[in-house]
């Protein structure tokens, strides 16, 4: 692709700083006004710091606001989000850049689902930053040695916080946190290594579950509850009457009934849940948030703008997660994780150095490139890469959008999860021609191309090098490093009345 820019000699290493700060000591609350501050057709380097904290708000750059950085300091914790669903081109991005010469720096792009549901609450003015700690250590180094006797040492009617610091091991026992015991808090450290685990099945409102959770306030972090009574019949792991509680980063694991989520208000954070038949059910009001889920699409980020890069950046859904639409752009090191065709547009896009994290549970798809004409210079490539996922064989490398959809991976690592076909024509057997889909030197259990479809390329090294350096973008001369010198106070920068 030709080099073109707008940039010129323009100095790359001094901006205009704008801060967003949710506390109130920055220039703005919200990332949308500080965007919105930007002259129309603005000449100079703008840099938006975004200080941590969840921003849920929907984003727009529009086209007349070029050279903006909006930057984080680290993506897990500068985190723009919102719920949307329906039209991927136009309604349910979470952040949609038009603007050319737009750069994205640590930073959570994420689509989640939401329950809305009235509020109230018993916790008034309690101090909630204190708590009465009880450790739990099979070692014998803690309070008790067993989860139940910490449980039961807690006197009823507590009025008091009580975290119970569970150590790493795995608790062979049938926990019950009965109704006059509230404000109890049980956490691990990582769920992979505290589990609470049991074998019965029977009946799933009282006999079964491994862990019952009557007590309102309750929360429980970084668990793994389990049954173990699998295929026999029915075994609930987790069954939560309470009102008022709440889990992070727990799993819950079981083969039928998995979670009787029975009663109460509850709300479910970066939690693994898994089952087969009914494993959640129940009649609570509860929110399980992490994104917007099997619901449907729900674009995280929209880019159309020319000249855009992201760096050290996280971009989160579940279908059409990464719609990289129009122009060039450029990504690094970035996480980029979706189930079907979760990266998709007619960008001339360069990946590299970036995770691609595939959760689907079977006949999911990375990318589907919509390259329609074949004198369009467009396409994806993947350069130095990873992929990994949920499952063996449950993800294709990619279906074309467009006839003459164009991908390469290069120098890449594909783990077991990529399916041996590698591509799909997505029904349309005449795209097999005119499609281009390339594999460079790539490595690991996914990689092996002894089953490939045989209309995908191993490319040579001569046809691949046309994709390993950032010509197909449009050269380097665009990629502007991050301001090393910040102007404050400038006259062509006004807050939003």
């Amino acid at each position: 692709m030709a080099n073109s820019s707008t940039t010129g000699h323009r100095d790359m290493s001094t901006a205009v700083l704008i801060r967003v700060d949710q506390s109130g000591e920055g220039d703005f609350t919200k990332i949308q006004d500080a965007i919105d501050s930007v002259p129309s057709n603005n000449s100079a380097l703008v840099f938006i710091w975004v200080k941590p904290g969840t921003y849920r708000e929907k984003i727009v750059v529009p086209a007349d606001k070029p050279f903006i950085t909006l930057s984080g300091t680290l993506a897990s914790t500068t985190v723009i989000t919102w719920n949307d669903g329906g039209d991927v081109l136009s309604d349910s991005p979470t952040v949609k850049v038009s603007a050319s010469d737009f750069v994205g720096r640590y930073l959570t792009f994420q689509i989640f689902c939401c329950l809305i549901m009235a509020n109230s609450s018993t916790t008034g003015h309690r101090d909630m930053s204190t708590a009465i700690l009880i450790r739990v250590d099979q070692s014998g180094k803690g309070d008790f040695t067993k989860i139940q006797d910490a449980i039961d040492s807690v006197p009823s009617n507590n009025s008091a916080l009580v975290f119970i610091w569970v150590k790493p091991g795995t608790y062979r026992e049938k926990i019950v946190v009965p109704a006059d015991k509230p404000f109890i808090t049980l956490s691990g450290t990582l769920a992979s290594t505290t589990i609470i685990t049991w074998n019965d099945g029977g009946d799933v409102l009282s006999g079964s579950p491994t862990v019952k959770v009557s007590a309102s306030d309750f929360v429980g972090r970084y668990l793994t509850f389990q049954n173990t009574y699998g295929k026999k019949g029915k075994g609930v792991a987790l069954s939560v009457t309470g009102d008022r509680a709440a889990f992070y980063g727990c799993r819950i694991l079981s083969y039928q009934d998995t979670l009787l989520d029975d009663a109460g208000r509850h709300y479910y954070k970066n939690c693994y849940i898994e089952g087969a038949t009914d494993f959640i059910f129940g009649n609570a009001a509860s929110l399980f948030e992490n994104t917007y889920g099997k619901k449907g699409k729900g674009v995280a980020l929209s880019v159309t703008g020319d000249r855009v890069a992201f760096y050290g950046c996280r971009i989160l859904s579940y279908q059409d997660t990464l719609l990289d639409d129009a122009g060039r752009h450029y990504y690094k090191n970035c996480y980029i994780e979706g189930a079907t065709d979760f990266i998709f547009g007619n960008a001339a896009s360069l990946f590299e150095r970036c995770r691609l994290h595939s959760i689907s549970g079977g006949n999911g798809a990375i990318t589907a490139q919509k390259r329609e004409f074949p004198t369009e210079n467009t396409g994806f490539v993947f350069l130095g890469c990873k992929i990994t996922g949920n499952g063996n064989g449950s993800a294709l490398l990619g279906r074309p959008w467009g006839s003459y959809s164009r991908v390469v991976f290069a120098l890449s690592y594909m783990s077991s999860v990529v399916q041996s076909e590698g591509w799909n024509d997505w029904g349309d057997q005449n795209k097999q021609s005119s499609v281009y889909y390339g594999e460079y030197k790539c490595y690991g259990p996914g990689a092996n191309r002894a089953k490939r479809v045989n209309w995908s390329h191993n490319l040579s090294n001569e046809e691949a090098s046309l994709f390993l350096n950032k010509n197909m973008i449009g050269g380097r001369g665009w990629l502007r490093p991050a301001p090393t010198r910040f102007k404050r106070g400038s006259t062509i920068l006004k807050k939003p009345n």
